[in-house]
């Protein structure tokens, strides 16, 4: 468990902090209006991203948890001090599950197959490299560092701006997005918990880094849209 509980939650914040203003800046610099009209409008933007959202929700948004969860319940204390963590764990994968079927179902709507077991993409290649770097990591708060604390936030705001941009021709659609989006915030909050409990100062320099790994992850994405 951290051994310096004020100093961790401080960096724990500050950290959070830096990375939703740079995944908030890298959304808005790419998730623009200008790109989604060159895609042909809200229906042709519906269709090139709602699938590629369903995998993300689904395999970037319920790996990293599952992961948690076991290494908690090998290091910590799962059925006394660390339960609001399972349990915080367990409702983002319900989250992300619900998630991903509304996406799909979205894009099955626009005309855009999506199963998730076969689905794949120009991009798909990258996207696993997203995967990897927010789930491939031996601690849960490293996992943290490089998910819930740092990139999480860019779920919520690609489906904000996509709600955004379509709400005028599909008002029901966008109100979908809109409720998406509001789940995220319970997602960061439970990251923010795992890393006051389980880092320790010295892991910082090292969190960093795989946060920074995931952000470039998650810009070549963007970029590549």
């Amino acid at each position: 468990m951290s051994s310096d509980l004020p100093i961790v939650a401080t960096l724990v914040n500050d950290f959070a902090e830096e990375y939703r203003i740079k995944m908030e800046n890298a959304v808005k610099k790419y998730f623009t209006d200008e790109y989604f009209d060159s895609l042909g409008g809200p229906l042709a933007m519906m269709q090139k991203q709602f699938a590629s959202q369903a995998w993300r929700e689904f395999y970037i948004g319920c790996l990293p948890p599952a992961r948690q969860m076991t290494q908690i319940y090998e290091i910590g204390d799962p059925y006394f001090r660390d339960r609001d963590l399972i349990v915080g764990l367990g409702e983002q994968i319900r989250d992300e599950v619900k998630h991903a079927k509304i996406y799909a179902s979205l894009s099955e709507q626009v005309g855009v197959s999506c199963d998730l077991a076969t689905w794949t993409d120009h991009n798909y290649d990258k996207l696993v490299t997203k995967c990897r770097l927010a789930t491939e990591w031996e601690k849960p708060h490293y996992i943290a560092a490089g998910f819930q604390i740092s990139t999480e936030i860019v779920a919520a705001e690609t489906s904000r701006r996509m709600g955004e941009y379509v709400e005028d021709e599909y008002p029901e659609i966008a109100k979908t997005l809109f409720d998406v989006t509001a789940d995220e915030g319970d997602h960061i909050h439970c990251g923010r918990l795992i890393s006051k409990r389980f880092a320790k100062e010295e892991d910082f320099d090292f969190m960093h880094k795989i946060a920074e790994k995931k952000y470039k992850a998650a810009l070549a994405i963007l970029e590549a849209l």
